[in-house]
């Protein structure tokens, strides 16, 4: 079990040191998921990437950003996307005074469409890390299976009580 243990840190760290972007390439992906989102948006939903529907994606862009150095100055001990999640709640709390423009804006964007270009991007990472799963043998699989199996079962279930539906 020690042998296991010492294969994956050291595979995590190799990981690691190979993911490291500047800041310049973090925002280029940004900028090329938003515009996958735009393209997916119409392809799928109809609407047309207009004034509105760049603005929407601006003021999400503008979030991911603004979360994202709220990320860095924290210096990591929160995730990232509790950030990105925090701000975008204040932006659309119902007491905020500019809640109702932002929604209005943000609206045009089907989350959908949001969700295929970073779902592409996890498939394009995984596959770039089966090297590394390899060396961690099929134990990871289990782990990972049950991991995504709990949180896709107790999203659920919260989703359930929140909706008002029984669980």
């Amino acid at each position: 079990m020690e042998t296991y243990s010492d294969g994956l840190s050291d595979a995590v760290g190799r990981l690691q040191d190979e993911q490291k972007l500047s800041n310049a390439q973090i925002v280029l992906v940004w900028v090329g998921v938003g515009l996958i989102a735009l393209a997916a948006n119409y392809l799928a939903f109809r609407t047309l990437p207009d004034y509105s529907t760049v603005a929407g994606l601006a003021v999400i862009l503008s979030c991911v950003a603004v979360g994202y150095v709220m990320y860095r100055a924290a210096g990591g001990v929160f995730p990232a996307v509790l950030s990105v999640s925090l701000l975008a709640m204040v932006l659309t709390f119902p007491t905020t005074p500019y809640a109702a423009d932002v929604a209005a804006v943000t609206n045009r964007i089907n989350f959908l469409a949001l969700a295929t270009p970073v779902i592409a991007l996890a498939g394009l990472s995984i596959s770039k890390d089966l090297p590394a799963f390899r060396k961690l043998g099929w134990r990871i699989v289990v782990v990972s299976l049950a991991a995504n199996a709990g949180t896709f079962v107790g999203g659920a279930f919260v989703a359930q009580i929140f909706m008002g539906g029984h669980p």
